[in-house]
């Protein structure tokens, strides 16, 4: 027997959850209600950096700037020329370039050199000698320690930069002392210009002994070749009616004429370096001496200040939105507008 089975009623649909989107007055409102916090969350931000930055000591800054000198190099057609025999003459430094020299003063063979130095400045009527650990205020336990943090503060405190126009490089130096940044920036520059020359008479030392080799070569190639076009003329006293042997004369002679250049080009070599050996010439022309600075470094307070009032709103917008979303508040309004005039009020 089959059982009637009832008639299913229909299911009326639901009707769609109305979701309003967060409306602009919405957002004021909320802006208005926490506006104490959202101000005083900036106002207290901009006070701590102010009053950081009006306590934190000045800094003076000591500017210098210098260029390169250019150093003569033996002519091309010389070098060629001894190249064809298989000599290299030096053609001059193609390495020292200002940015060489801005990574060499910021390097640690110039910044432990002024670290290793003590420094002399006046305090009052009377001068203090002392190293620049003491200057800088670093305390450590081991001497090697003392001098690695000192090293690290010092590269902290200087500044170079090249320009790509002109070549000429500009040293800053920023220390909490006038004097100190002075003295150091005259340091560094000092210790970069007798680097240099070390460097340069050293190089010009090698080659010196390279080349004084080499003409003792050369000079006897010369004579050989010239022993060859002598024998060969005390053989030949008349070449005029042989072309062969006016030919080979000619082959050989040649080789002499070559031989006297190649001799002479090194001969110039070994001068050259002879004289670059002994030579105590500045490397760097100083276009600024380093000046004490009578005015310390700004402080850039303003902006600061302006930079951190954004971020203070920034953050105590956020700080109002988190509560008012963890902590909601009960309606006491029928709308937004009545809200909003009544929080003007």
């Amino acid at each position: 027997m089959m059982t009637p089975t009832s008639p299913q009623r229909p299911t009326a649909a639901l009707p769609p959850i109305d979701q309003e989107p967060i409306s602009f007055l919405v957002v004021l409102n909320l802006l208005l209600r926490n506006r104490y916090a959202i101000f005083g969350t900036a106002f207290v931000f901009a006070t701590v950096v102010a009053v950081t930055l009006l306590l934190l000591p000045r800094k003076f800054t000591a500017q210098s700037s210098f260029m390169l000198q250019t150093r003569q190099s033996l002519p091309g057609n010389l070098s060629g020329l001894a190249s064809q025999f298989g000599f290299v003459l030096p053609t001059g430094e193609a390495n020292e370039s200002p940015a060489f020299y801005a990574e060499l003063l910021q390097s640690r063979e110039i910044l432990s050199a002024v670290v290793d130095s003590p420094i002399a400045l006046h305090d009052g009527m009377a001068t203090r000698q002392a190293p620049l650990s003491a200057w800088f205020a670093v305390q450590a336990d081991r001497a090697a320690l003392l001098r690695d943090k000192t090293i690290k503060k010092l590269e902290n405190a200087v500044g170079v930069q090249v320009s790509t126009k002109t070549g000429v490089v500009t040293l800053r130096v920023t220390t909490r002392i006038p004097e100190l940044s002075e003295q150091i920036s005259q340091r560094m520059l000092s210790w970069l210009n007798e680097f240099n020359l070390i460097k340069r008479q050293s190089q010009a030392s090698a080659e010196r002994r390279f080349t004084e080799a080499r003409l003792q070569e050369t000079l006897s190639q010369l004579n050989d070749a010239e022993d060859r076009l002598l024998r060969f003329t005390q053989r030949n006293r008349d070449t005029r009616n042989s072309p062969l042997l006016r030919l080979e004369e000619d082959r050989l002679q040649r080789d002499v004429t070559m031989r006297q250049q190649v001799y002479t080009s090194v001969m110039q070599a070994y001068e050259h370096s002879k004289i670059e050996e002994v030579r105590d010439t500045p490397v760097i022309t100083i276009l600024q001496a380093p000046e004490q600075p009578v005015r310390p470094d700004p402080r850039g307070l303003v902006v600061k200040v302006l930079l951190v009032l954004i971020i203070g709103f920034v953050v105590g917008i956020w700080l109002a939105m988190t509560r008012e979303a963890l902590w909601p508040r009960l309606a006491g309004y029928a709308s937004p507008q009545e809200e909003f005039y009544s929080l003007l009020s």
